[in-house]
């Protein structure tokens, strides 16, 4: 069942990065990360399932803005299972270094 959820986000994110991202790319928007985000998205989302893999994406997409963090920021080999309650524990939500 977590695999079928899964297509779809990667399906989505597989359109994001070769559809719109280039057209975005030529006018200067540029990610502040390595991996991009939609690498760092679709590899979560493989890696950890789509519940987690989509809190961790939000979490980086938050991150990725001005202001925010930048530099290399892979996804966690590893990770512990959040409560039902409080999902958004997943998520890295502030950068590696102030951990």
């Amino acid at each position: 069942m977590e695999r079928l959820l899964s297509y779809p986000l990667l399906g989505l994110l597989w359109i994001y990065k070769n559809l719109i991202s280039p057209f975005l790319f030529a006018l200067g928007v540029r990610c502040r990360h390595y991996p991009s985000c939609s690498t760092y998205s679709a590899e979560a989302i493989k890696r950890h399932g789509p519940w987690p893999g989509g809190w961790m994406t939000l979490a980086r997409l938050l991150r990725c803005r001005p202001g925010g963090t930048s530099g290399v920021d892979n996804v966690p080999e590893h990770i512990t299972k959040a409560p039902l309650w409080a999902p958004w524990r997943y998520g890295r939500w502030r950068s590696v270094n102030d951990e």
